[in-house]
Formats: structure tokens, C-alpha cells, sequence
């Protein structure tokens, strides 16, 4: 992952039954929204790995998140509007947490007060780091890497 991604998780007081999520979702799509997504998929390794300019029209969808809305407004109000100004965001999962990808540390500040500032639910911030160095494999015997 490239460094310059700064992943930030908002976690709400309430949930979201996952079965309940994905019966929201229609039987049947339309090729242009498929091919939509599709693209974005692979846009959005090149912006994880090389290019985090590219994180929000990455993470662009039309399969998922507004079918959800109905059931998790105030999920999909605050990804709006962290969209909006610029953040890469998306429900994570099935909801109805949400996950930004900022562009670097200090930017997950403003993504934390524009959510204080945009919906009246308590959301719990959670600001994760990335391990940059892949997988590893342990010596369970030695404890050593």
C-alpha cells in the first residue's frame, strides 16, 4: 500500500443486520452500472499502490451503497458528505460502518470534525495504521521473523 494512504474507520452506536444489507440490493443491475464498478475495482489498486490521488473516483460506486442508504441514512449522509469535500468514503461492508481512505495523517482530522459537524449520530473514530511491509512469516518455535 502506498504511504500516503491514511485509513480512518467510523463506527456507529447502532447495526446493520449484513443479510438485511444485501436483500436491499436489486436482483438485477444494469450493464452500464456493472461495467462501472468493475472499472473502479481496478482503478483502485493503482490508487492504493501507486497513485492516492486517484481514491476517490476509485472508490466511486453505483452497486452497493445507495440501495443500502434506505435501510442506514444517517450511514449514507455521512458518506456523502465526506465525499463531497474531496474524501474518499465508503460504507464498509456491509454497513454500517464507514471507511475513509485519506490522503495522510492530518487530513483524517478534518474528515473526524466534518463528521461531528454533519449528522447528529455519535460516531466513533478509529484511526488505523497500515502495516507497509506485506505479510511475514513467524517461527512459531522461536518467536523470530
Amino acid at each position: 500500500m502506498h504511504r500516503g494512504v491514511a485509513p480512518l474507520v467510523f463506527v456507529p452506536g447502532f447495526t446493520m443486520s449484513t443479510s438485511l444489507a444485501r436483500s436491499l440490493q436489486p436482483p438485477q443491475v444494469s450493464r452500464e452500472d456493472a461495467v462501472f464498478n468493475v472499472s473502479r475495482s481496478a482503478l483502485l489498486v493503482a490508487a492504493l499502490t501507486q497513485s492516492p490521488e486517484l481514491l476517490l473516483d476509485a472508490t466511486a460506486d453505483r452497486l452497493h451503497q445507495e440501495y443500502r442508504g434506505t435501510a442506514m441514512p444517517e450511514t449514507l449522509r455521512l458518506v456523502q458528505a465526506l465525499r463531497s469535500e474531496g474524501f474518499a468514503a465508503v460504507v464498509s461492508g456491509a454497513g454500517p460502518s464507514v471507511l475513509v481512505l485519506a490522503d495522510g495523517p492530518g487530513s483524517r482530522q478534518r474528515a473526524i470534525d466534518l463528521a461531528d459537524a454533519v449528522t447528529d449520530t455519535p460516531w466513533d473514530a478509529h484511526m488505523l495504521a497500515v502495516d507497509v511491509r506485506g505479510g511475514t512469516v513467524r517461527d512459531r518455535a522461536e518467536g523470530s521473523t
